[in-house]
């Protein structure tokens, strides 16, 4: 699954999909161990995680010259429009994609292709130290 179908599946989630604080807690931790991730995926998952707790992008698009906050913004734009639940439950199964967890509507990892970030947005990106979305 790209990342346009992706995104297009999170948006479809209903409001209140039932994911409970703890869950999310649990998967926000998980994805902080998760290695192997490429930094599309990491990206992504920081993406949701700003949509989760924040909601819809709040401040101003960075300067292209500032790579990595731009990558960021740029990411967690991709989900305007998605309520915060919805942002959630698309953490938590994403999560769970990676992790091997079950969940019977969550797609396996191999479906997943998030790719689309310049190289030297991701290379960028993965050397920060960013907050807990990734």
């Amino acid at each position: 699954m790209d990342s346009a179908a992706l995104l297009k599946l999170v948006k479809g989630f209903p409001d209140g999909g039932g994911v409970s604080g703890a869950d999310f807690d649990s998967a926000r931790k998980g994805v902080e161990k998760l290695e192997g991730l490429s930094d599309d995926q990491k990206l992504f998952f920081y993406g949701l995680f700003k949509q989760s707790t924040v909601g819809d992008v709040n401040i101003s698009a960075p300067w292209a010259v500032e790579v990595v906050a731009k990558a960021k913004w740029t990411y967690w734009n991709k989900f305007k429009g998605c309520t915060k639940e919805a942002a959630k439950l698309g953490y938590v199964r994403y999560y769970r994609s990676f992790a091997g967890l079950t969940d019977s509507e969550s797609p396996s990892p191999a479906k997943f292709n998030t790719s689309g970030a310049s190289t030297v947005v991701a290379s960028r990106a993965s050397a920060e130290n960013v907050d807990s979305g990734t």
